[in-house]
């Protein structure tokens, strides 16, 4: 079964409201711990997994990275760039093509823990 790329092409309809979730609330739920989320964000966050195939393993990558960005460890940056880049999910292979053009800068932030100043800052 070939996968789909793009989240526009899915709609997913919020459970609690009957509206559709907007793509940056999407984004958002990638980011966020399910232990985090209220009922009603639980609710939206199982609708987009159910609306797109791809959503499942785009939330698994978003929270590596988030948590290679806490734990300050370099090492993990690499194999998950192979991972996130050859994932068929355009917007995270965007992602990677991004962090790859400034790689030093990157590393720098995730080791010496720019990163995680610019996150909690967000």
């Amino acid at each position: 079964m070939e996968r789909p790329t793009q989240m526009s092409n899915y709609i997913a309809l919020d459970p609690s409201t009957g509206w559709r979730i907007p793509l940056v609330t999407a984004a958002i739920r990638c980011m966020k711990p399910s232990r985090l989320c209220s009922a009603q964000q639980l609710g939206a966050l199982a609708a987009l997994k159910n609306a797109h195939p791809g959503f499942v393993e785009m939330r698994q990558l978003a929270m590596q990275f988030r948590g290679m960005l806490a734990g300050h460890d370099k090492s993990r940056l690499e194999p998950w760039l192979d991972r996130a880049g050859s994932s068929g999910l355009s917007a995270t292979e965007r992602f990677v093509k991004a962090i790859r053009s400034a790689l030093d800068a990157v590393e720098n932030a995730v080791t010496n823990g720019g990163a995680a100043v610019w996150w909690r800052a967000k």
